[in-house]
């Protein structure tokens, strides 16, 4: 049985958060001011310190926004964690949606709610708004979306269209409409009306988490949807009602418990007379309005006739070699170049909330990654440094694909909790919590989802070709520790702390702390119980069948001798390709002492060449690189670390070692320059012995 036990309290939930609420009273309604806000954050604090007991402590993230309240007393005394999956199917016209539930103790610690929904063709996800933040995963699929910010210009307008006979139409405007794609993370900010659209043959899967814990839901931690139209099941009314049935709310009307079940839209517990006067518009709309004529079937996702035709940002197209480049959208791009960018944190002036960018995408190949090991796999976290909408939501996500048997080493979340999802493949994962016991020791899969708590030790090693995942993680600027490789906490202790504090010799506190050289991925070891079951298949072979094996193998020997010696200049180019990028990451012979393999290429080159690829490999995974082989930038640095190795290895090589260098860091200003230096990189390594 999973970790699904319920905290037997005394008062409920909402009435616990309610206190909450006296923090807008006194704002200036500007959620950016924070000299309004933590003044009475701490008589706020004090107070439910008196009347429960209880004591909250608010850590205090880039603004107020990003403020987080912490669990309930005890909810994170989790002595095992499991995987967990979608216990609740709402089928609709277009599509369907479904929900983990969030009464699981283990959602209920890290303060989050995860839905996901599948949209078919021409399927339209009905405008709703959450009283949470809100951080979308693309995990399929392409198309349409809008996110209405209250109190923003209307800013797109729809062509003007005239009838023959007719007076023109009034012209239709609305905010922005945005493309998104497989890869993205969308921001949707608390109460901002979302809506989507798929308008393509595969069916779109989004994966949503809500952050109800975050000081911007004045309620609850129970996550509530509230739909703009229709009339079908909300997502998590289900479990809410779970909720109350032991302890029913106090002092709610009596016809709200019915208006809940039959899951109306936010425009249904309005007398017919208000709307018609809001809206000024007849009876008959305002039914629609209310969905008094709504089909049965219909849901909260419903299949557009025809298809949807809306105005849009166009789309272009980055001349690249590279088919699968990110697309993007114009305006977004010139308003990016157009928005100053200054040093030293966010003052609210480069991106205000009605012009700023809500969607990032952090899968597609154009994206480097933040971590990278061609035999391991590859890492790409999005924070609010290159996302700035994460900042308001206090939130970021992070994809991960790691090759089989590779492993990501022990490390654990400073800031964070972290919430896995399963896109591909399996994983074998282990959890430590701070007692030293194993709370997880098992696979993820796709689909399936696992919570890991704030400083919770974990360590991941993939089963399958590729496991792909995305976590998201409650704090827009995550930062982690890693346990053991180059730069973790126990590399960095000097070599006498850890014997001491391992009973260890010296030597083999110097293995501990040296032997890997890897930071994050660890590529796949070669096992000595595969070798010997290998072993032991050649050696149940029947003497015939290794006989005439034995005789093919000498066969095709000697054709291979008479081609070679048939075959001029063999010798000559036997010896060639000793300098190449392959032949150095193949370690066939020692590195300079100058340059080692574990040497960084920051350190190496210089912190320019960081600021080109984000990312600071060994010149070990340089050399070996293979993942964006048309990428200019790549290859450069690719063989100009091989012609670094070889003017320090091969007295004959054209390029001294300063000569290297600063020709990378002068080819770095263009992807034309770029690519020609390393075309003569490449033929000096090519031409070298």
């Amino acid at each position: 049985m999973h970790v699904e036990e319920c905290l037997k309290l005394n008062t409920p939930t909402c009435d616990v958060s309610l206190p909450l609420l006296p923090i807008n009273s006194h704002s200036s309604g500007s959620p950016l001011h924070n000299t309004n806000i933590l003044y009475p954050l701490f008589n706020h604090m004090m107070a439910k310190f008196l009347a429960l007991s209880l004591s909250l402590c608010f850590v205090l993230f880039s603004g107020c926004l990003a403020l987080r309240e912490s669990p309930q007393q005890n909810e994170c005394q989790l002595q095992r964690l499991s995987t967990l999956k979608p216990d609740n199917r709402i089928e609709s016209e277009g599509g369907f949606i479904e929900t983990w539930n969030p009464n699981n103790r283990q959602f209920r610690c890290a303060g989050v709610a995860l839905f996901r929904w599948t949209l078919r063709r021409n399927a339209l996800r009905r405008p709703f708004y959450t009283d949470s933040p809100q951080e979308i995963y693309i995990q399929q699929g392409s198309g349409l979306f809008g996110l209405i910010l209250p109190g923003c210009p209307s800013t797109f307008e729809e062509p003007q269209e005239s009838e023959r006979g007719q007076e023109r139409r009034q012209q239709d405007r609305h905010q922005k409409v945005h493309h998104f794609r497989e890869g993205d993370v969308i921001a949707v900010p608390t109460g901002a009306a979302f809506w989507m659209y798929n308008s393509e043959d595969t069916p779109v899967v989004a994966v949503s988490l809500l952050d109800t814990s975050s000081l911007q839901n004045q309620l609850d931690q129970m996550p509530r949807i509230f739909y703009l139209a229709g009339n079908q099941e909300h997502e998590f009314l289900r479990y809410q009602q779970q909720q109350q049935q032991p302890q029913p709310r106090q002092g709610s009307r009596q016809g709200q418990g019915q208006e809940e079940n039959q899951g109306s839209n936010i425009f249904s517990g309005f007398a017919s007379e208000f709307l018609q006067e809001a809206f000024s518009v007849n009876r008959p709309i305002v039914q629609s309005l209310q969905g008094q004529k709504e089909k049965e079937d219909q849901g909260a996702i419903v299949r557009v006739k025809g298809g949807l035709s809306v105005i849009s940002p166009p789309m272009k197209k980055e001349q690249s070699q590279r088919p699968d480049e990110e697309y993007e959208e114009e305006d977004q791009e010139q308003d990016e170049k157009k928005q100053p960018r200054r040093k030293g944190g966010r003052n609210g002036i480069e991106e205000t909330i009605c012009s700023i960018r809500l969607r990032h995408n952090i899968a597609g190949s154009s994206s480097s990654p933040d971590i990278y090991n061609p035999q391991a796999g590859r890492i790409k976290t999005t924070t609010s440094l290159d996302f700035p909408a994460l900042s308001s939501l206090g939130l970021s996500a992070e994809v991960g694909i790691i090759r089989k048997n590779a492993m990501f080493v022990p490390h654990y979340n400073l800031n964070a909790n972290s919430i896995i999802y399963g896109l591909n493949g399996r994983a074998w994962i282990q959890v430590v919590n701070c007692q030293g016991e194993t709370v997880f020791d098992g696979e993820l899969g796709p689909g399936q989802v696992l919570i890991v708590p704030q400083n919770f030790a974990v360590a991941a090693k993939s089963q399958s070709d590729h496991f792909k995942y995305v976590a998201f993680k409650t704090n827009d600027v995550p930062m982690i520790g890693t346990l053991a490789g180059r730069n973790s906490l126990v590399n960095a202790m000097p070599e006498e702390v850890i014997a001491h504090t391992f009973n260890l010799r010296r030597e083999q506190a110097r293995q501990l702390k040296n032997n890997n050289p890897f930071a994050f991925l660890v590529p796949p070891q070669p096992h000595q119980s595969e070798r010997r079951a290998k072993m032991t298949r050649m050696g149940s072979l029947s003497t015939s069948t290794t006989l005439l094996s034995l005789l093919l193998i000498l066969a095709a020997a000697a054709a291979a001798e008479a081609e070679r010696q048939h075959r001029p200049g063999f010798l000559y180019t036997r010896t060639r390709g000793t300098c190449t990028p392959q032949f150095w990451s193949g370690r066939r012979e020692a590195w300079p002492r100058m340059v080692p393999e574990t040497a960084t290429v920051s350190n190496v080159f210089g912190s320019r060449v960081y600021e080109r690829y984000r990312l600071d490999l060994t010149l070990l995974e340089a050399t070996t690189r293979n993942d964006e082989e048309d990428n200019p930038f790549v290859a450069l640095l690719k063989e100009a670390t091989a012609a670094l190795l070889n003017s320090y290895a091969r007295d004959a090589f054209p390029y001294k070692p300063w000569q290297v260098k600063t020709l990378l860091i002068k080819s770095l200003v263009s992807e034309s320059e770029a690519a020609s230096q390393a075309h003569h990189f490449s033929l000096a390594n090519q031409a070298c012995t």
